[in-house]
């Protein structure tokens, strides 16, 4: 009786252990009750997470009961929740938002050559010179960069296009744009855009042209972050064989999990304009 008793109890605690390893459930608009596309799950102080597909819906894997998640989206007000609170349903608010005076854009007689780009790289991107790239495994990662404002913007303030260098593996894979202002401090603050800008990449290396100037996005003179986050759904999965020699010379062979596309990176002297969130926080990256 005693062992029987003793085997019942182990295996409810490995049956409720095994309960808060994974979270399957749908992101949802506090308002409308519609999935929210492309929310990102991150877990505080843990380097894993997920992304949700275009109709809200996830699983995230790994998790403990206490672990903290922090689901964000462009237009809504990020959300901080215990895990073992998440039920089938994370609800997101929409940001209450106060509308600045409207600036209409002037095209008549406009000088594009002055018109703000806004490149992945500190000059003109060339695909052939970039040979290091960026791409999500168990993490999503948001990579963002500083833009300051320049003085020739002045005469046409408006963004025309956005500029990276990609590598993806999957034809037709996707990844979002996210637009922010920038705080005192010089970090990515409230959404300046507050819609996803979704971008579907070719296979292969290339340099992937973004036009925005459809949206009037003004220049901010404070600076903006543009920042890129790759999404983990299953059309941009990608399983890679990964060759590692052991230290005594044999060859040990592994299949790894990656997310397209990769983003092309370009090691320059100072690092203090670009941006990393990850574990539900941001930081700025350095080189070393």
């Amino acid at each position: 009786m005693y062992k029987k008793k003793l085997t019942t109890i182990i295996f409810i605690c490995l049956t409720s252990m095994v309960s808060y390893s994974q979270i399957k459930g749908t992101v949802i608009n506090s308002t409308s009750n519609k999935g929210i596309s492309y929310a990102n799950l991150s877990v505080k102080n843990k380097p894993i997470g997920t992304s949700a597909d275009r109709n809200g819906n996830f699983i995230l894997f790994g998790l403990d009961m206490k672990d903290t998640l922090i689901v964000s989206a462009v237009g809504y007000t990020t959300k901080s929740i215990v895990s073992d609170k998440v039920k089938d349903t994370i609800y997101l608010t929409p940001e209450t938002i106060e509308l600045n005076p409207i600036s209409l854009k002037v095209t008549k007689n406009e000088n594009k050559k002055n018109k703000p780009i806004l490149r992945s790289h500190a000059n003109r991107i060339k695909k052939s010179n970039t040979d290091t790239f960026f791409r999500n495994s168990d993490e999503v990662w948001i990579i963002g960069r500083l833009y300051e404002y320049q003085s020739e913007y002045a005469q046409t303030p408006y963004i025309e296009k956005l500029e990276f260098v990609t590598r993806s593996e999957v034809e037709g894979s996707i990844f979002n744009i996210r637009l922010y202002n920038v705080d005192s401090n010089g970090f990515p603050s409230s959404y300046l855009w507050r819609e996803n800008i979704v971008v579907s990449v070719k296979k292969g290396k290339r340099v992937t042209e973004i036009d925005i100037s459809k949206l009037n996005i003004k220049f901010p003179e404070e600076g903006i972050v543009v920042a890129v986050e790759g999404l983990h759904i299953e059309t941009n999965r990608y399983e890679q064989e990964i060759v590692q020699f052991e230290s005594n010379g044999n060859k040990k062979s592994k299949t790894e999990t990656f997310y397209e596309p990769g983003f092309g990176m370009s090691y320059i002297d100072s690092n203090k304009s670009s941006f990393l969130f990850s574990m539900g926080n941001w930081i700025r990256m350095y080189n070393h």
